[in-house]
């Protein structure tokens, strides 16, 4: 047990309690801003603990999830509570001199507390809303058949295109939009990406214009079809964040074997444009393609990653192939087999707002609405506030039994949780080929592990884990 005050609390404590506290040997809780009552208790009941053989100690996720060497931004809370943790006997007369002195710098000064990795996670789990951006998934058609899709691909060597479950096709509807957008704040990153080609839908740019409107950073993932000189202008000139493209691979041949309906010149002719345009008028804009990762692409690596850098785009990521709906082939596992995986973060990432107006908690989940497997534990944006969405989906993830955890369970391409004995992630490659950047980039950039500039390399998390 410990004694649980608020900073104002313990300040005006007079002399003879706070020797009355000294005396009675209990740590002593003491939070910051707007501390809940579960956060609280749960930090009182491993206060003794955490405290170790330091007389003081602090509880932030921001603390024990990020230092000067790791800013990932999924991985730190700005709605977690801070709490610092003070053990009186170790004091001796000067106790009353501390309380007086206790303040934020002092609070950011003192030794986090130290958890376990999977600990660590538990609690931004249970009292942290944070994440990174939210995914929006606008329509559910498309243009293309791409091979390895989960959604439209028709190729029988992959187990979703026998047990898809979902037939009939929809949009995002309006009011569902709005609602999401009613709760979203100026600055919030917005990825426009998911069960179809964006710009199939012809909701897709007076979506974007609102979103923008609001002050959203917004980013597009697109085949890039459709991204015609009128498109591409009118992003450039709304201030679109960034735009990627889905292009597997870099020759006519690959891309068009693989995405299948998809036109190569015609893509890579929008791409120019796009650029084009974009370096006209002097927009920041990041220009990025991503590739999946299949036999086509594994063999010719170097050549494909040489072809896009004198392309000229900004960023590059390789992504596993996708072969069901829960289902990755990891990256390099002929060479180097992941060797350690800890707690997944992807809902640290990316929840998601998808077509029929169903936030799912993850991109691991979205793909629930086109499978057999039942969605009924998810929660339309009716229901309730997008962050109540999200917490309760966040304490689901603590329970083992919970249907969440059991499609974690069977999800095998648990983002950024394997990391190879070469300190390489198993499921994404990113690079950088500019010095265009953005602290809203999309979390794989900044894991680049060739990327140095980014001050984050997967060897360094690895180090992180070990020392935890």
């Amino acid at each position: 047990m410990s004694s649980i005050f608020s900073l104002e609390g313990i300040k005006a404590l007079g002399p003879d309690e706070l020797r009355e506290i000294q005396r009675g040997g209990l740590p002593v809780v003491i939070h910051f801003e707007n501390a809940g009552d579960d956060f609280l208790a749960y930090v009182s009941d491993h206060a003794t603990e955490w405290l170790g053989t330091d007389a003081i100690r602090t509880v932030d996720a921001r603390r024990f999830m990020e230092d000067k060497e790791w800013k990932a931004p999924m991985l730190t809370s700005e709605v977690l509570p801070k709490t610092i943790i003070v053990d009186p006997a170790r004091w001796g007369d000067s106790f009353a001199d501390k309380v007086a002195a206790l303040d934020m710098t002092a609070f950011y000064s003192s030794n986090p507390v130290l958890l376990d990795y999977n600990d660590a996670f538990e609690v931004v789990f249970l009292f942290s809303t944070f994440y990174h951006h939210t995914m929006v998934s606008v329509t559910d058609f498309c243009n293309l058949r791409c091979r390895g899709c989960s959604f439209h691909g028709d190729d029988s060597r992959y187990d979703f295109a026998a047990s898809r479950g979902k037939t009939e096709r929809q949009e995002l509807k309006e009011e569902d939009y709005y609602l999401f957008l009613d709760q979203r704040k100026p600055g919030d990153d917005l990825l426009f990406c998911g069960t179809g080609e964006l710009f199939v839908s012809k909701k897709a740019m007076p979506y974007i214009r609102e979103a923008i409107r609001r002050g959203l950073h917004v980013r597009i993932l697109t085949n890039g079809m459709l991204v015609d000189d009128k498109v591409a202008r009118e992003l450039v000139e709304l201030g679109v964040g960034a735009v990627l493209f889905s292009i597997d691979g870099h020759t006519k041949e690959i891309v068009e074997s693989i995405r299948l309906g998809a036109d190569y010149d015609r893509i890579l002719a929008n791409l120019r444009n796009l650029m084009r345009v974009r370096d006209e008028a002097g927009s920041g804009m990041i220009i990025g393609v991503q590739s999946g990762w299949f036999d086509e692409v594994k063999t010719r690596k170097d050549e494909i990653l040489e072809f896009w850098k004198e392309f000229g785009i900004d960023t590059f990521s390789f992504f596993a192939e996708q072969v069901g709906w829960f289902q990755c082939i990891p990256m390099h596992e002929d060479k180097v087999m992941p060797v350690k995986t800890h707690a997944c973060f992807n809902s640290l990432i990316t929840p998601v707002l998808m077509t029929n107006g169903y936030v799912a908690p993850c991109t691991g989940n979205y793909q629930a609405e086109w499978s057999s497997l039942s969605s009924s534990w998810m929660k339309h944006i009716s229901e309730a506030p997008f962050d109540e969405i999200i917490r309760y989906y966040r304490k689901m993830r603590t329970d083992p039994a919970s249907p969440y955890r059991q499609r974690c369970a069977m999800c095998i391409g648990r983002l950024s949780t394997y990391v190879n004995s070469e300190y390489v992630s198993a499921y994404a490659e990113g690079y950088r080929f500019s010095e265009r950047k953005s602290d809203k980039e999309a979390a794989f950039v900044k894991f680049s592990p060739q990327d140095e500039k980014t001050g984050f390399t997967l060897k360094k998390l690895w180090n992180r884990l070990l020392r935890r």
